[in-house]
């Protein structure tokens, strides 16, 4: 790979990286680019786990410094998202690329529409009934195996997961996922690394783009008012699966 290909990828990053931690979904810039720059998919999807964990991280420092994460939640969810990110290093789905296209984006329209006409005010996680919580950890292991599996919009769908299941506010829902899925996602990583799926490189311009893209929008997100990243959040997402259901 040429010098202005690994310019070009990190670039790419960047923006995907601020997009990723505010929106979820930066995978799909990321693995777009990689794709049509002719890496082979398996260690494409590898290397972006291991250059997505310096988003998370990044975000992560950020937000716990400025005291945004509940522990709480972190060490309900968490393990949930770790183990099913582990099962997803060896799991190979059977079932239609295109079933779980429509399936995802079918959900995403769905709570796109919710968060423009709800906004669950934050609830301490004792009061939260028990039959919420078990499908949160449900869906929460699913997503974990969907984030190794099929990468894109994981993060998305995790932030629906604490905002209506375990009732967090939008922003604080953006600001917790993202130390949930660095526990998750950073053990698998190393697996793949040891399987050799990871190109070193690689990883280099996906890693450093990440931090970059992280920066930026996790102090977006803390300067932001909550409501106008809700409706600009539910207008991207609503056109992204609009998009998605149509290709």
């Amino acid at each position: 790979m040429e010098i202005q290909e690994y310019i070009i990828i990190f670039l790419v990053t960047v923006f995907a990286g601020m997009y990723g931690l505010i929106f979820g979904g930066g995978s799909f810039l990321t693995l777009t680019t990689l794709f049509l720059l002719g890496v082979d998919p398996k260690v494409a999807i590898a290397t972006n786990q291991l250059g997505s964990t310096g988003q998370m991280a990044t975000g992560s420092w950020i937000f716990l410094k400025n005291n945004k994460v509940y522990k709480d939640i972190i060490m309900w969810v968490a393990p949930a998202f770790l183990a099913g990110t582990l099962i997803g290093v060896f799991v190979l789905i059977q079932i239609d690329g295109e079933i779980i296209k429509k399936i995802v984006s079918s959900m995403i329209i769905f709570f796109a529409f919710l968060t423009l006409v709800k906004n669950p005010e934050k609830q301490p996680l004792a009061n939260i009934r028990n039959e919420k919580k078990i499908l949160g950890l449900f869906l929460a292991f699913f997503l974990g195996i969907y984030a190794m599996v099929i990468t894109a919009s994981a993060g998305t769908m995790l932030i629906f997961v604490l905002m209506y299941l375990f009732g967090l506010k939008f922003k604080r829902a953006i600001e917790n996922r993202q130390l949930i899925v660095l526990i998750g996602v950073l053990p698998a990583a190393i697996l793949l690394w040891t399987q050799g799926y990871i190109d070193p490189l690689l990883a280099i311009p996906l890693f450093a783009g990440r931090v970059c893209g992280a920066f930026l929008g996790a102090n977006l997100v803390l300067k932001t008012r909550s409501k106008y990243l809700r409706i600009i959040f539910s207008v991207v997402i609503m056109l992204l699966a609009v998009k998605t259901l149509l290709l």
